[in-house]
């Protein structure tokens, strides 16, 4: 078990994914939990089971899909929280245009998948479930770079490196 983070920690960690994830104008926000039998699982086999999940969504909708994955345990429960972007190969459609009810039922435990209304709620959302965790990682999904090609200039011009260097920076204002 990792320990508990502190409060300062915590909330240099938001700031850091706030201030990376409004850099994307996400489609969908994807919350997953894991079966049982799934509990034991590390957070990148986990991981790999969304990735398997988002190619069927991409060859089944034509589309190229990026993504921000944080799994994390709370209480032990895995759980996985997902904010992603998508358009469709050769055609104006994005995930806004998916069924979202449709790939709810294809996941194997319960999940909610919803178009983002708020930007910056969303932003927020996420950031803040992932600071509540005993322990999470971050993985990025994104075979085909439309991640890279998809980011907005942040408005103040703030620096943003990778999630590794957020961390850093997370470890040094928390000493």
């Amino acid at each position: 078990m990792e320990p508990a983070l502190s409060w300062q920690r915590r909330v240099a960690l938001f700031r850091g994914y706030q201030t990376l994830y409004s850099q994307y104008l996400f489609h969908l926000t994807m919350d997953f939990t894991f079966l049982d039998e799934d509990q034991r699982f590390t957070f990148d086999r986990a991981f790999r089971r969304i990735e398997v999940f988002l190619r069927r969504i991409e060859r089944a909708e034509d589309m190229s899909i990026g993504a921000f994955v944080s799994i994390g345990r709370r209480h032990g429960r895995l759980h996985a929280h997902v904010l992603a972007l998508g358009r469709g190969r050769g055609s104006d459609r994005t995930l806004l245009d998916i069924s979202c009810s449709y790939w709810e039922r294809q996941w194997p435990a319960r999940a909610e998948i919803e178009p983002v209304r708020s930007h910056v709620r969303a932003a927020k959302y996420v950031a803040g479930q992932m600071t509540k965790n005993e322990s999470c990682e971050n993985f990025v999904y994104d075979p085909t770079d439309i991640l890279r090609r998809s980011r907005i200039e942040p408005d103040q011009g703030i620096p943003v490196g990778s999630l590794e260097d957020m961390r850093r920076h997370a470890m040094d204002e928390d000493q």
